[in-house]
């Protein structure tokens, strides 16, 4: 059944994009926790048994849906699709990929409705790149990476990261009382915070300085 659905939806020039639930603590465990509202037992997998009866459930626990991505993984490959799997989230990796496949002069559409993507990729998006489409279904609307990163502008999507994080993300507490247009319209307005923003978003930074810059 997946792999009928990823043809006539899909095609076959797809590179499938998997979360890592097997090698132990993730920094997003906790969030994976909370959306879970109930639990599956582990399930004995095989690829000739029903599916179980509630879905929600059975990807509750991650030990199932370990086993189902492996699953899938081995089915997808060996009718020939491209599959990939993340050391933990899958988020870095899918924007990674679809970001390369830009970069390399092909449309690429990445299906995904996480925040967290849709920000990476208009975060490290080239104008020398070719235009990455997002959008959740094949029904749903599609955006456009090159339009929206055109129309914030250089300034604003240069503090993308920075807004989202601070803002509450997969990985990171809001602050209270300050949602994501909140901190975007303050954030975007504020004059003179560029060398805070880079101090922030700069891997190199040590933790004294991001401390100060956060503070800032």
């Amino acid at each position: 059944q997946y792999v009928d659905y990823l043809e006539r939806h899909y095609g076959r020039y797809v590179v499938i994009v998997f979360d890592d639930y097997c090698n132990g603590p993730t920094i997003k465990d906790q969030e994976h926790r909370r959306r879970a509202l109930k639990c599956a037992p582990d399930i004995i997998l095989d690829a000739a048994n029903i599916a179980y009866r509630d879905q929600g459930a059975f990807l509750g626990n991650e030990r199932n849906k370990c086993a189902f991505i492996s699953l899938l993984s081995s089915r997808f490959q060996s009718v020939g699709y491209i599959v990939q799997q993340a050391v933990d989230d899958a988020d870095t990796l899918v924007a990674k990929v679809a970001l390369e496949l830009a970069a390399a002069q092909h449309i690429v559409s990445v299906i995904a409705s996480d925040t967290d993507i849709l920000v990476l990729l208009l975060a490290h998006y080239k104008s020398e790149m070719f235009d990455i489409y997002m959008y959740s279904h094949p029904s749903q609307r599609v955006n456009s990476i090159r339009s929206i990163a055109e129309a914030l502008g250089p300034s604003i999507v240069s503090r993308l990261l920075l807004i989202h994080a601070i803002s509450g993300c997969d990985t990171t507490s809001c602050l209270f009382g300050h949602g994501k247009i909140s901190v975007y319209k303050r954030l975007s307005k504020a004059r003179d915070i560029q060398p805070l923003v880079d101090t922030l978003q700069s891997s190199k930074a040590s933790h004294e300085e991001v401390m100060h810059a956060g503070c800032a």
